[in-house]
């Protein structure tokens, strides 16, 4: 699984950099006994100590304490006209908790607060653009975001038009459209080196890593990673630099070099928020995962899978559900049990077509099959009529020209539900 780093726009600035934003949480303490002691108002309160804090919080990719702050605001407290930056950063928050649904409610909100081709247009269009994104609708998203752009560059807003360019390369990226993903990415580098923005920057710099890698210029890749890395220890970020070391340990994998991928991925644990348990924590253990199959390892694997499984849950993740699914199918089939294999395999399926990655449930459909032909034929009979029970259509054999047509016609009609990984 690759990790991809999408930039947001808020309404309002962001902490200048992570030494501001850790000063603002160290503070805010004692800056709501302050308020509360000259006995100033809620809307004051909200202004002064939540909103700060809550935004810092988000900055600083530390989820689980920005939304602990949420949950004592009240927004009928906020004044009007801060509640546009109040609506963006609890879309921010809920789209990195991964919930969907809550953050497309807080961008209809932003959409009632427009004004004719403001800052707060543009990061309502740029919303918009990441829910398409997240449904798979990468021509609407494109559509989004060039209107957001639009709006940038005639308010002549530096940042904004920087952060536009990042996503407009991240649904060119979608779209395997590398040479425009690349062409977006330098244009939103060209302005972010200017602002001296250094954790915009190292975003946009593990993008470019990923065109590099999905090209299989696996030098060059390394050194954009590396150059993430850099330019986060220099801003005291931890979160895209862990993300960035895990895809250098994903490098190593690609080139055999199973000791230089574990140490990739125990820096990127480390950087994680939480002590592994962060955003990153259902990945890494995955990956650990595969590196102890490679080592013959597969009872310390396997533990690692269920470790990841349970993070990736608790994240409510189908994506990365469905990403250490393949990897226990993978490892049911080495140990030979083909029908737990073809099992987990389709639970890959389902959860990467449910959070609408056709293509890895294609590479899971291609991976099921190659293992399907290595089983006994009492099983491969087992096999086809678990396919056609969870509702994929015909089975997929060996014409994998085909295979999307055929998955599209399987789905086309049916609720693709996730079922209990706890029953393969």
């Amino acid at each position: 699984m690759q990790l991809q780093l999408d930039e947001y726009l808020v309404c309002g600035v962001l902490p200048s950099s992570a030494t501001e934003a850790r000063q603002t949480l160290a503070e805010f303490g004692a800056e709501l006994v302050a308020a509360r002691t000259r006995n100033a108002s809620d809307g004051e309160i909200a202004v002064e100590c939540y909103l700060p804090s809550f935004n810092a919080a988000i900055a600083l990719n530390d989820l689980q304490r920005a939304d602990e702050i949420r949950r004592d605001v009240d927004e009928s407290a906020i004044p009007e006209p801060r509640l546009p930056l109040w609506w963006s950063l609890n879309f921010r928050l809920d789209y990195s908790l991964q919930d969907y649904g809550a953050a497309d409610g807080w961008c209809r909100k932003g959409l009632t607060a427009l004004q004719d081709e403001d800052r707060n247009t543009a990061v309502a269009y740029h919303q918009l653009a990441m829910i398409a994104q997240h449904e798979g609708d990468f021509d609407a998203a494109e559509q989004w975001l060039r209107q957001s752009l639009e709006i940038a560059v005639a308010n002549e807003v530096p940042d904004q038009i920087a952060v536009v360019c990042h996503q407009l390369g991240r649904n060119a990226q979608e779209l395997l459209d590398l040479d425009s993903a690349e062409t977006w990415y330098r244009e939103a580098l060209s302005v972010k080196e200017q602002l001296e923005d250094h954790g915009s920057t190292a975003c946009t710099c593990h993008q470019l890593g990923m065109v590099y890698q999905s090209r299989a210029d696996y030098v060059a890749a390394a050194e954009w990673y590396q150059k993430s890395i850099d330019l986060c220890a220099g801003a005291g970020l931890k979160a895209p630099a862990a993300s960035s070391c895990y895809q250098l340990g994903q490098l190593s994998m690609a080139e055999g070099d199973i000791g230089k991928a574990e140490v990739s991925y125990n820096q990127a644990l480390e950087l994680d928020a939480q002590n592994g348990t962060g955003h990153l924590g259902a990945c890494v253990f995955g990956e650990l995962g595969a590196v102890a199959v490679e080592n013959g390892d597969y009872e310390t694997a396997r533990r690692l899978y269920v470790r990841a499984l349970a993070l990736a849950e608790a994240h409510g993740s189908d994506i990365e559900m469905a990403d250490v699914f393949g990897k226990l199918a993978g490892l049911a089939g080495l140990e030979e049990q083909y029908e737990e294999c073809g099992r987990w395999y389709m639970k890959s399926i389902l959860g990467f077509l449910k959070s609408n990655d056709r293509l890895d449930a294609r590479t899971s459909a291609q991976d099921l099959i190659a293992w399907y032909h290595r089983a006994p034929r009492q099983v491969q009979m087992q096999l086809r009529e678990m396919w056609l029970d969870v509702g994929l259509g015909p089975f997929i054999d060996d014409e994998f020209d085909d295979i999307d047509a055929e998955m599209e016609q399987g789905t086309r009609s049916i609720d693709v539900s996730l079922p209990d990984w706890r029953t393969p």
